[in-house]
């Protein structure tokens, strides 16, 4: 139980630096009207965006030790818990800063966290009927055919909502098949287990849900305010896999504990779309852009929401 709670501290760390890191590459990289299937491929070659998404690895993997003995629920409240960690750094890079009402909600994500880890059951997920399998799989096309529709949307703020939305339900999909992979009954770890893990459709759906969320995040990084992108992503990550691993994979709190571990969860939600909507806006100097000259004035849809 320590290790997993270690381990979901250290995934809120490197998300929540990862989303600055990655919010640099997405504003100073070259802009493109309609969809640009070449936007990751152009922001991989930015260093800020390159040691992002190597956090994001490193959160991901963390993650998945924490879900071999921590619901959905508890996992999910602490990646909406990285938007502190966000908040923090984003007042570095962007000279932002917090006002009394952004404190207090990072408190407030603060105490959920502890609650929410301190209420969860430690145990495995149930293991789910092949129709939820299937389910979980066939999801991802329903939301790379959204994500496709929202990019050809155009480059207002309510693509960027439509983008993150779409970005948040993946990376949500992705805890879901990550949870069935890391809490499984040990045959991964047997010597054929490569060969099972292979075979095992929730590693697809898994690979395939990270890089729709991945993609899109980017995508509505370009389109709006990282504060406005992270709020979203946030609550669209968080709140539609827990209730589903509640639902579908026998999710839930320790004996007596169901109404703290639902008042932490909600208190660590509301405490995140609160501090992402603490948004002042940038005060620092124009993005450079590729060229090494300044990149222009940003859109009016991408002035703060």
């Amino acid at each position: 139980m320590v290790t997993a709670l270690l381990a979901l501290a250290g995934t809120v760390i490197c998300y929540g630096t990862a989303t600055v890191l990655q919010n640099i590459a997405a504003q100073r990289a070259e802009r493109h009207e309609g969809t640009d299937a070449l936007l990751v491929v152009r922001l991989m070659r930015d260093l800020p965006y390159v040691a992002g998404t190597a956090l994001d690895g490193l959160g991901f993997l963390l993650s998945l030790l924490a879900l071999r003995q921590l619901p959905v629920f508890a996992v999910q409240a602490g990646v909406a818990g990285s938007i502190g960690v966000t908040a923090v750094l984003a007042a570095v890079f962007f000279s932002e800063r917090l006002i009394a009402r952004g404190w207090a909600a990072l408190a407030l994500i603060c105490i959920g966290l502890v609650a929410v880890a301190a209420s969860a059951a430690p145990e495995a997920a149930d293991v789910p009927d092949t129709g939820t399998k299937v389910g979980i799989v066939a999801a991802v096309v329903v939301l790379a055919v959204l994500g496709w529709l929202a990019l050809r949307h155009g480059q207002d703020t309510r693509s960027a909502i439509a983008l993150a939305t779409v970005s948040g339900l993946a990376y949500g999909g992705a805890a879901l098949a990550a949870r069935l992979l890391a809490s499984g009954d040990g045959t991964y770890l047997s010597g054929d287990g490569l060969l099972h893990l292979l075979a095992d459709p929730m590693l697809y759906a898994l690979i395939a849900y990270g890089a729709l969320g991945l993609a899109t995040f980017s995508a509505a990084l370009q389109r709006g305010t990282v504060t406005t992108v992270a709020a979203v992503v946030v609550v669209a990550e968080t709140v539609a896999p827990a209730l589903a691993g509640i639902a579908l994979l026998g999710d839930r709190a320790k004996p007596g504990l169901g109404v703290v571990a639902v008042l932490a969860f909600v208190a660590t939600v509301v405490g995140a779309w609160v501090l992402t909507r603490v948004d002042p806006g940038r005060a620092t100097a124009t993005p450079k852009s590729d060229s090494g000259g300044p990149a222009g004035p940003r859109p009016e849809s991408r002035e703060n929401a």
